[in-house]
């Protein structure tokens, strides 16, 4: 798709009006020149907004690892490795496969710390 504007250069605009000068504060422009959260009610809630958006990938990655985890604990778990073991009540894990399953828990466990951190700033900045 062809854009039907060309850009003439960089638009400015002025920070005040033209028979103001910065320190006058103008009715209804209580924020113009600061970036007071506190005083701004709709910028708390368009950043809680946006941290409980960024929950989701975590929150879906972490969903996604224990499904991971479920499946190879499945593979190792209920198959008879008394082949290998001599003994029906024995599992045989190899070093990779204990590797995959120690990977996949701690990935799982620093999936929901990030969740959990995430969770605590959106709650912060709900306050």
């Amino acid at each position: 798709m062809k854009a039907t504007q060309k850009a003439k250069g960089p638009v400015e605009a002025p920070t005040n009006l033209p028979s103001q000068n910065s320190n006058t504060q103008i009715n209804g422009m209580m924020n113009m020149h600061s970036n007071n959260m506190e005083s701004c009610p709709a910028a708390t809630e368009r950043s809680f907004r946006s941290l409980m958006m960024e929950l989701e990938s975590p929150i879906r990655d972490a969903k996604n690892a224990v499904s991971l985890l479920h499946l190879q604990l499945d593979q190792h778990f209920t198959r008879d490795h008394s082949a290998l073991t001599k003994n029906s009540d024995y599992w045989y894990l190899s070093k990779d496969d204990v590797d995959d399953l120690v990977f996949t828990a701690n990935l799982i466990s620093g999936l929901v710390r990030k969740t959990i951190s995430q969770w605590e700033k959106a709650v912060e900045a709900k306050q």
